[in-house]
């Protein structure tokens, strides 16, 4: 009975393999485009991208923080 059920909807690993094989596949032609780079080109790759992260890490710190205003203000004893 199980294996009736198994065949008609699929198990768990069926299931998985499904959502994750466009991210694999995603991964894969990323690779197949990187692996014909030099090593000087990696490195520059490699520069680019970390320019990148700290520019989206610190915008977005930006827009989720914004500076508060200064409280001059002192309290009287």
């Amino acid at each position: 009975m199980i294996e009736i059920l198994k065949k008609l909807f699929g198990t768990k690993h069926d299931k998985d393999v499904k959502l994750l094989r466009p991210i694999v596949d995603e991964i894969n032609l990323e690779f197949a485009k990187l692996s014909g780079l030099s090593d000087s080109e990696l490195r520059v790759k490699q520069m680019n991208l970390k320019l990148l992260s700290t520019a989206n890490c610190s915008s977005h710190r930006r827009n989720r923080y914004p500076p508060r205003k200064a409280n001059h203000q002192r309290a009287h004893p």
